[in-house]
Parts: structure tokens; C-alpha cells; sequence
């Protein structure tokens, strides 16, 4: 019997010979039609939207069907396209049968047409036709236009690839490895025009950089290398591989190479800021540079700073030599190129370098057009690795300075959800002040949301933390306010307590704009955000709920670790401010529970409880003798009198009589012994009365003696 013989495929290009087949690139070779149990998986192309192809399984028989008009033969793209495979592979339903390709077709490129300015061809389509009744449907003008292709454009030009031809391959592989590796070098060559030069400096590189290499090669190397580069600089510097030889030039640290190189690149200093891997040596030269050298890159880069600060390879060039090695003044000079050419051009004329100040004193459409200038530059920034810099930042301080509502509302639309990248500087802050300030409520929610476990690390930021404050000053959402920042800070409380700017948080909570605690230009900064037309509720209200969210952590911490806070200098002052009674002007009525005051100032008594030995000079003082602990001891006790019914006083009282009556011995334990009859209650007095000894206290030089004899006569 005598078999058919079927090709599936058409020959492959390159290979061994054998012919693949076209669906999986599988080297079948002749496949025989009879006598095989095979199986053939169909996929249906995709037709109209509404209806699904779905993939079917169907077994093929060993039986030859003689039949024509069944035989399912493949015509290019007009029927469904047929995979046979063995009968023992497992097929599952979402088995793949080909490459699937995209929805677009693909278009004819018209010779005229350059290739970056690629649109897509309308092709007039024939009349669609309905299943049913085979009657053609209309189709509007409108509908056409939507459906019309998605136009493609051109992938970007990358690195330039060595394409291999069919006749070169064929030459190659009949190349013994010598051979081959020579005209691979060859071909390079010709491709790379420094290619030979570039691997005769690899060579001395490679020696110079190697720890075994003797310092006489090495020397050798150098100057090799030095007398290589010279006039083939600018070429070499570009390239990943040349430019690590410049880098290791510049590590060596000497003089005269340092300036041979930045004599000869000084021209290209635009254009290496720009690449990936020039931009290194600009770097350096900022770095190791001399005061002159380093002046000669900014005057490379004057007038064009704006265009430098939209490369994201350059835009960190210009980062490092605004925030690093710039003055006050080439600060404001790098700056006055982005409010507008005509600032860029006066700068030029020698005429005095505006600054925002100056800016604020001209008129209002003035001051909208260097706003819009601000903007155009910051708008595609912002969402880039820009909004990192420093001098992104103060571009953002001076848009918002003097920018429109309208202005202003779009900016911070863009900045929303990214306040938290750029809060950590001076300029940085004062912008996300503003956009708190003046944003809406959905933008309020999006930049608290923000700050999601992020909390304490702003807190401990130097400018971040006026951010919160911000926050605590206008958001009337106190509840999404308490649930991703109050309650964070209550979480790491230990954390923020001991940090300097975390207790500034912590007074501001219980104490806001204290001048007491906070500077009047700090009160005065936050104070610009009052008044704002989103801020709705009472500031008594918000400031009260932000307190009780945090109170319970916070002095449960404090009652655990008095001892601590009270002998430390930056906490003792946030024991006194939390504990202490109602004062006068406060923006809300603090109210502690019961529970946690006792809490407290059972701790208290504890410390005070502490065995008093006057002037001990190898152990630590008691809380009596002086510091900061007795400064805030002290203070709670004068006002001891304003506490209601749960007073300090009472639990020093239950203290021996005899330690209380060790007092006496100094000066300053006449005092405390004096306020806890004076502001103290009933049961205080009494304690007193029985611990002190009137013959010590007739005796004593102390003037605390005195006053303590003269308010136990007057009991």
C-alpha cells in the first residue's frame, strides 16, 4: 500500500535542511497522511466582537474519506488554521494553537510618506453584509470615523545591531573558529568607525585597572592611554565601554590628566550632560574640578538651562551643581531662565537677576505669565524622577507664590498624589503647604492617603513635619486625618517621642501654635493657610478630635516611662504641656480621662519616691535637687490647685512620712514640701504637717524653710 506524501510548510530560510512547519516551527519532515491516529486543534479567527471563536478539539480518523467536498483545505487568511499533533499530547481547552496576532492589519506604507510621519491609510471597505437576510448594511459617516485604525508610530532608534546576511552566514559556518572570530572583527570594524582604537585602549585599560599589574606597566598604560585619547576624546566618551576609561583616568587623581581631558571635552559639555554615559564626566569635573574649571561648566551651561532640565540624564547634572556647588547667586541666575526668555535675555545684558520678590512687585499680568512659563516647564516634570530635585522644589515655591487660582488648581491637580517625594526640602515643603492649603477636598483626601506609612519618617523630617501641621490646620476630614496619620504616630509613639521634630508634632497636637513652644515666623508660616474656602469646620472642633485620638497612646507611654521623660531635656517639657491644667487663649478644652491623669501621676510619685540622698555625687540626682525634672515637677505642682478632683499632690502624700521629711535638707525640698500645702488638698497638708520637723525647720539657713514654716502657721 502505497502512502501519500503531504507537505504542511513552506522551506525555512536558514537550517539544517529540513523543512518546519509553518504554524509551530517544529521540524516535522514529511508528514504521512495514513495509517496515524492524529488529532487536529482548530481556532477560529476572530470575526465580529459579539461572537467568540471558540478552540475545538477533534479527533482525526485513520479512514481515508474519499469524499471532496468535505476535505478542509487552507487557503491563506480565508479559512480557520489547522496544528496536527500526536494523539498522546495533553490538550486543554485554552491550548494555543498558533501565534495570535493583533487586531490592526497591516497597512502598505506609502513611498512618499517619510517614516516619521506615519498615518494611517483609509481603505474603503466593502458593504458588511447581514447573516440573516444577506442584505447590505449602510454605514454612517460617524460610525466610520470611530472605527477608523489606530495609527502606529515608529519604536524608538536604539542601539544600531550587526545584521548577519544568508550568504555571510553560509560563509561563517563554513569558517573553522579563527576564521570566524576574525571576520566577526572585521565586520565590526566596519560598523564602528573607532573600533579599533577602542580595543587597543581596552588592552591598557585592562592593565592599568588590574591590582597584579606592576607600577612600571602601569605608568606605561597611562601614558599610552593619554596619547590614545588625545584628539579622539569627544568620540570615545560617549560609548558604555571607552567612557569607564575616562572615569579611571579621572580616579587617578592627577592634575595634568584632569585638565588635558577637560580642555579637550570643555566644548561638549551640553552634549555629554545629555548621554547616559558621558555624563559621568561632567560629574567628576563638578567634583574634583578646580574653582575655575567648576565656573566654566555653569558658563557652558548658561542659557540653557531649561533645555538641560528636560533630559532626565541631564536634569540630574543640573541637580547636583544647583543643590551641591552653586552660590545664592548662580542659584537665582539658574532660576531666572525658567520665568521666561526675556529674564534669560536681560540676565545676559548684565541688568540685576530677578528673584520671586521682584517678580511679586510687577504687575498682575506679569506675574501670570511667569507663572504660566513656571508651569509649562514643571508640567511634564512632575511626573518624572524630576519631582526628586531640589530644584524642582523651589520652581514649585515660586509658582505658587504668584500663580492664579485657575493656575494653581491645575498644578496642584498634578501634584496630588506625589507630595510626599517632594515635602523633605525648604521649597519642597512650602509648595505641599500650598497644595494643602488651597486644594479641594478630593485633593485633601488623595495627598492625606498619600502619607500612608510614611507617617514617621515625616515626622522626623526638619520641613516635612510642617506638612502634617498643615494638615491638622485645614482638613476637615478628621476622621481619614486620625485613621492614616494620628494613628500611625500613636503606633510608633516611642519612636516619635525621642526625635526632636516628632515632639514638635506631639506639642503642636496638644498645644497648636503655642507660643510658648513654637516660633512666632512658624505661627505666622502656618497661619497663611487660615481662612481657605474649603476649611468648613470649627478649628476648636478638628483641633479637639485630632487630640483624642492620640491622647490614650500617648499617655499610656508617659505613665510607663516617666523616669525617662522627665530627666530628658527636649520631654520633660511635653510631660509638663500634657499634664498640666487648662490655660488661658487654648484653641480647644483638652479633657484627660481619669484613669490615665492617676496613671500619671502615680509615676510621678514613684520617681519622687526615690530614695533622697542631698548632693549625691555618684549616683544620679534626685528629682528634687534641680534639672529639668525638677523644673516640670515643680510647675505641676504650683498649679496643682486648678487639676479638680485628681491632683498630684494626693499621691505625694501617701509617701513615707520620714522621706518626705528628708526634705528639708535643701532648699529646693522646702519648696515642694511649701506647694503641697499651698495648692495642694486637705490630705497633703496633713501629710506635711506630720513629716516636717518644726525644730530642723526653725533651725535651717534655708529661705524655703521659712516660706514652708509660714504656710504651716497659716493652715
Amino acid at each position: 500500500m502505497g502512502f501519500e506524501q503531504q507537505w504542511f510548510s513552506h522551506p525555512r530560510k536558514f537550517g539544517p535542511g529540513s523543512r518546519s512547519c509553518r504554524v509551530c516551527s517544529n521540524h516535522h519532515g514529511l508528514i504521512r497522511k495514513y495509517g496515524l491516529n492524529m488529532m487536529v486543534v482548530k481556532r477560529v479567527k476572530p470575526g465580529k466582537p459579539k461572537r467568540v471563536a471558540k478552540k475545538t478539539v477533534v479527533k482525526k480518523s485513520h479512514k481515508v474519506d474519499t469524499d471532496d467536498s468535505k476535505k478542509r483545505v487552507s487557503f491563506a487568511k480565508k479559512l480557520t488554521h489547522s496544528k496536527i499533533i500526536e494523539e498522546d499530547v495533553n490538550v486543554s481547552q485554552n491550548f494555543d494553537v498558533t501565534p495570535s496576532k493583533g487586531i490592526l492589519k497591516t497597512r502598505k506604507r506609502i513611498a512618499e510618506q517619510p517614516d516619521h510621519e506615519l498615518a494611517p491609510a483609509v481603505k474603503t471597505k466593502s458593504p458588511t453584509f447581514d447573516k440573516e437576510n444577506r442584505t447590505p448594511v449602510e454605514r454612517s459617516e460617524e460610525a466610520s470615523k470611530k472605527k477608523q485604525p489606530i495609527q502606529k508610530f515608529p519604536k524608538a532608534i536604539g542601539k544600531k545591531k550587526l545584521v548577519v546576511k544568508k550568504s555571510i552566514k553560509e560563509k561563517l559556518l563554513a569558517m573553522n573558529p579563527k576564521e570566524r572570530k576574525a571576520f566577526l572583527r572585521e565586520l565590526k570594524a566596519k560598523s564602528k568607525p573607532n573600533f579599533e582604537l577602542s580595543s587597543e585602549l581596552k588592552v591598557y585599560w585592562e592593565k592599568l585597572r588590574s591590582s597584579k599589574t606592576p607600577e612600571s606597566v602601569k605608568e606605561e598604560s597611562i601614558e599610552k592611554l593619554c596619547s590614545m585619547i588625545k584628539g579622539s576624546a569627544a568620540k570615545l566618551i560617549y560609548a558604555h565601554d571607552t567612557s569607564r576609561i575616562f572615569e579611571c583616568l579621572l580616579a587617578l587623581k592627577r592634575d595634568d590628566i584632569r585638565d588635558a581631558l577637560f580642555n579637550e571635552l570643555q566644548p561638549e559639555i551640553i552634549k555629554m550632560s545629555k548621554s547616559k554615559y558621558a555624563r559621568y564626566f561632567v560629574l567628576r569635573m563638578l567634583k574634583y574640578g578646580t574653582a575655575e574649571q567648576r565656573n566654566r561648566v555653569f558658563n557652558a551651561f548658561e542659557g540653557h538651562y531649561p533645555a538641560v532640565y528636560r533630559v532626565s540624564w541631564s536634569s540630574s547634572v543640573l541637580e547636583t551643581a544647583y543643590s551641591d556647588y552653586a552660590s545664592c547667586t548662580k542659584r537665582n541666575a539658574i532660576v531666572c531662565e525658567f520665568y521666561g526668555k526675556e529674564y534669560a535675555f536681560l540676565k545676559k545684558t548684565g541688568a540685576p537677576v530677578p528673584t520671586i520678590q521682584t517678580i511679586k512687585a510687577f504687575d498682575k499680568q506679569r506675574q501670570t505669565e511667569v507663572a504660566a512659563s513656571l508651569y509649562e516647564h514643571l508640567e511634564t516634570a512632575v511626573g518624572k524622577e524630576h519631582i526628586n530635585h531640589s530644584l524642582t522644589h523651589r520652581l514649585l515655591s515660586d509658582f505658587f507664590a504668584i500663580a492664579t487660582k485657575d493656575q494653581r488648581a491645575e498644578m496642584i491637580d498634578l501634584l496630588k498624589d506625589r507630595v510626599p517625594q517632594f515635602c523633605h526640602t525648604r521649597e519642597g515643603s512650602r509648595a505641599a503647604q500650598y497644595c494643602v492649603w488651597y486644594g479641594n477636598v478630593k485633593e485633601r483626601k488623595v495627598i492625606v492617603k498619600s502619607f500612608k506609612d510614611l507617617v514617621v519618617n515625616t515626622v522626623k523630617d526638619e520641613f516635612a513635619h510642617r506638612v502634617l501641621m498643615s494638615i491638622f490646620d485645614t482638613v476637615d476630614d478628621t476622621t481619614l486625618v486620625n485613621k492614616y496619620i494620628t494613628k500611625e504616630i500613636g503606633n510608633f509613639i516611642g519612636d516619635v517621642v525621642l526625635e526632636k521634630f516628632g515632639q514638635w508634632i506631639l506639642h503642636y497636637i496638644i498645644h497648636p501654635r503655642d507660643y510658648r513652644f513654637f516660633h512666632k515666623a512658624t505661627v505666622e508660616l502656618l497661619s497663611q493657610g487660615d481662612g481657605n474656602e474649603h476649611t468648613k469646620k470649627p478649628a476648636s472642633e478638628r483641633y479637639r478630635e485630632i487630640f483624642d485620638a492620640l491622647k490614650k497612646p500617648l499617655l499610656t507611654y508617659m505613665a510607663a516611662n516617666m523616669e525617662e521623660l522627665l530627666f530628658n531635656k527636649m520631654t520633660s517639657t511635653l510631660v509638663l504641656n500634657m499634664l498640666e491644667p487648662e490655660i488661658e487663649n487654648e484653641p480647644f478644652k483638652r479633657v484627660i480621662d481619669d484613669e490615665d491623669k492617676i496613671a500619671c501621676f502615680k509615676a510621678i510619685a514613684e520617681v519622687v519616691g526615690k530614695e533622697f540622698i542631698p548632693f549625691n555625687l555618684e549616683g544620679d540626682p534626685h528629682i528634687i535637687e534641680g534639672g529639668c525634672a525638677r523644673f516640670t515637677f515643680m510647675n505641676l505642682l504650683k498649679r496643682d490647685d486648678l487639676q479638680g478632683n485628681i491632683k498630684l499632690s494626693d499621691y505625694l502624700a501617701e509617701l513615707p512620712s520620714d522621706h518626705l521629711g528628708s526634705f528639708i535638707a535643701i532648699n529646693n525640698g522646702c519648696f515642694v514640701l511649701r506647694n503641697m500645702v499651698k495648692s495642694g488638698s486637705q490630705k497633703a497638708k496633713n501629710a506635711v504637717t506630720k513629716a516636717a520637723n518644726m525644730k530642723a525647720l526653725k533651725k535651717s539657713p534655708h529661705i524655703g524653710a521659712k516660706h514652708l514654716m509660714e504656710e504651716l502657721d497659716s493652715k
